[in-house]
């Protein structure tokens, strides 16, 4: 008997990628979402099923939901959907990945291991750029230096927000457990007044450089997938990275409000189109990994990646096949607990890890 699975948010920038790409590969997604006009005309260009639902009504989802296997949840922000999806999942025995980089989410499917367990399904967030990379890297560096006390991740690479994505971030901004500047120190979730600074070469062979360290999801994700206390993770300390961050704080008692959210959403969904095809052709990222353990010891990680939406599409569609011609395994993973630390390497496009000793 043939497997079934659902991308849920199909009509999405993401959603979209990853539909066209399954296409590509033979694969046959039933197309789900709101809106009925654009999933629709998607699912009859692509020759897939398709179904309209919203997640208000809770047997309208399980009643679909009962009929895939595994549903791939594209539609963000992921606070708003993760929840009546996983609910759903756990009542009719359904696999749940999603692409969310938010790390609330994480938190959240973690909280809901037990339940998945017993419901025999694989709970996986972030199977995506905002997590694979980095968080493989950190689970190849706990294999390499299995006591690490400090965890350094980071990554480099011009990369234009989708519709999403950039919605996501504004609720991300305007959400009041969460700020610009975080990082985990000693096991817990420190927020910080201003970036931390450190000095940093993405990649091998070019001069360190000024890096910030951010808010980013691995904080959770790769705690969880190598309980190293301390994780901090970094981008280019340059002058838009810093104004943008600056002004995202600057921002945040304005955007927490909801009239403001609202009218900001509005704006970016008239404004924002997403990476061109050229730029997801062209577009590369470069990720970095070091880590420190007390006596001493260090070691330290590169690898380049392929554009971060075009990640997305190829890491996410190889997390469904694995799920579903793998029943055994039920409860909560980070990507790199269900995959391996070397998933990354395998994602068309990546080049393989880069390892260096360094005391």
């Amino acid at each position: 008997m043939n497997k079934k699975w659902m991308i849920y948010g199909a009509n999405g920038y993401t959603g979209s990628l990853i539909a066209r790409e399954a296409a590509k590969r033979g694969q046959k997604p039933v197309l789900a979402g709101r809106n009925k006009s654009e999933i629709e005309a998607l699912a009859t260009q692509l020759g897939f099923e398709y179904t309209i639902f919203d997640l208000t009504d809770t047997a309208i989802v399980e009643d679909n939901l009962s009929r895939v296997d595994l549903v791939l949840n594209c539609a963000g922000p992921f606070t708003r959907t993760v929840r009546a999806l996983l609910d759903a999942c756990f009542s009719v025995h359904c696999h749940y990945l999603d692409i969310s980089g938010e790390l609330n989410v994480f938190e959240y499917c973690f909280g809901e291991g037990k339940r998945a367990a017993l419901a025999k399904c694989i709970v996986c967030p972030g199977v995506a750029f905002d997590i694979v990379p980095t968080e493989c890297v950190a689970a190849k560096l706990k294999e390499l230096l299995p006591n690490a006390d400090s965890i350094k991740l980071g990554f480099d690479g011009q990369m234009a927000l989708s519709q999403g994505s950039s919605i996501t971030l504004l609720e991300g901004i305007g959400d009041p457990d969460l700020t610009v500047y975080m990082i985990r120190d000693n096991g817990h979730i420190q927020h910080l007044e201003k970036p931390r600074i450190e000095r940093i070469a993405f990649e091998r062979g070019e001069p360190p450089r000024k890096a910030m360290a951010i808010t980013w999801a691995d904080l959770n994700g790769a705690f969880y997938s190598t309980d190293v206390p301390n994780i901090a993770v970094y981008v280019p300390a340059t002058h838009i990275n810093r104004m943008s961050f600056a002004c995202m704080k600057w921002m945040k008692p304005f955007v927490s409000k909801s009239s403001v959210q609202l009218l900001l959403s509005k704006a970016i969904k008239a404004l924002v189109k997403g990476p061109s095809e050229q730029d997801l052709e062209e577009g590369s990222m470069s990720i970095f990994g070091e880590a420190h353990s007390q006596d001493g010891k260090a070691v330290r990680i590169y690898i380049k990646v392929v554009h971060g939406y075009r990640f997305t599409c190829y890491s996410a569609l190889s997390a469904v096949d694995f799920c579903l011609n793998n029943d055994d395994k039920h409860g909560y993973f980070t990507p790199s607990q269900l995959l391996g630390a070397d998933f990354v390497e395998s994602v068309q496009g990546s080049s393989k890890f880069q390892i260096e000793r360094i005391a």
